[in-house]
């Protein structure tokens, strides 16, 4: 994707209801994305805990009703796609959907996980 240099480029001032040219937090990938399915105001709750599974640490997110449904009808019709939580303008996390998600997400920060300060700064970023 030329033309986007991921260092260089600012967070922050997009709008959730046009498509969107990110750059993972890391500058690691380069993303297009569609418009938002919904904004940090739909999100009711973040909270980092220590990874269920795996290693590491995760974010758990919940929604309000009318978001849960939009993610839940989403996520059924969007198996083995990825999808990208962005944050400020930045990808965050672009995890790959395995199945229909019909109640709190987890955002698990890939096969190492998130050290404690990444999971507690994610959480605090996403609205927890």
């Amino acid at each position: 994707m030329a033309g986007i240099d991921c260092d260089a480029a600012e967070p922050g001032g997009f709008d959730a209801e046009q498509p969107l040219v990110a750059c993972a937090e890391d500058g690691s990938e380069r993303f297009v994305l569609d418009k938002a399915l919904f904004t940090g105001e739909g999100v009711s709750a973040a909270k980092a805990s220590k990874a269920e599974y795996g290693s590491g640490w995760a974010v758990t997110i919940s929604l309000r009703s009318a978001e849960q449904r939009t993610w839940t009808d989403y996520t059924t019709n969007h198996l083995s796609e990825r999808v990208a939580f962005v944050v400020d303008g930045r990808v965050v996390s672009a995890p790959t959907i395995q199945g229909a998600i019909t109640g709190d997400t987890t955002i698990t920060g890939g096969s190492g996980g998130f050290t404690e300060d990444e999971a507690t700064d994610l959480a605090k970023r996403l609205g927890g």
